[in-house]
């Protein structure tokens, strides 16, 4: 093939793979903006701690519509351990003593956000496996499922994940220094066809 020819094909197939990328509809998304997680302990009547892990964040609609939404968050360690975060009013005024600011708590994300507002949040994990040295923080519930190619609507689960590094031991967790490893995409339900009725 000579060099016309060749140039030709090639800006057919861009022309085409332009043409397909332009009819995919994105779909909706937040904006997730993580904090510095930490760890709080709380004591009963009897002097007995229990240690909560705490994560917050802040969620922003940048989209010109408003959106319905429940966000959830999980906690993941590397010692093959899960947390789905939970209702826990006492370290969630620890917290919020700690950082000097209030939060939503997970059953107040969830409604209507509209254009430009931000939640801030906080999830509470209680009694997180104290040998673990990595965790990572999975929020779900801030992209639309529905994406649409070439006319075809895709049902797809994903949540944005957060991980971090825990140095230290697992004696007064609260002491130990956290680092940031980075942030990912993961797919929760593979992408599946969704059919019309």
């Amino acid at each position: 093939m000579n060099s016309p020819n060749r140039l030709a094909a090639l800006s057919l197939v861009l022309a085409l793979v332009c043409a397909g990328a332009s009819t995919a509809q994105p779909r909706w998304q937040l904006k997730v903006t993580p904090g510095e997680p930490g760890v709080v302990a709380v004591f009963d009547v009897l002097n007995q701690g229990t240690n909560y892990w705490y994560f917050p964040f802040s969620v922003t609609n940048p989209g010109p519509e408003a959106r319905q939404v429940i966000l959830t968050v999980k906690a993941l360690t590397d010692t093959r351990r899960t947390y789905l975060s939970g209702f826990y009013p006492e370290a969630k005024q620890r917290v919020e003593r700690v950082l000097g600011r209030k939060f939503r708590g997970m059953s107040e994300l969830r409604g209507e956000i509209n254009p430009g507002e931000t939640w801030e949040g906080v999830a509470l994990f209680r009694s997180v496996d104290p040998v673990m040295d990595a965790i990572t923080f999975q929020v779900r519930g801030i992209e639309d499922p529905v994406v649409r190619i070439k006319g075809v609507s895709y049902y797809e689960v994903r949540a944005l994940e957060f991980t971090y590094k825990q140095l230290g031991d697992e004696y007064f967790p609260w002491e130990d220094p956290i680092e940031y490893v980075g942030r990912k995409w993961t797919v929760l339900e593979q992408r599946t066809r969704v059919k019309r009725s």
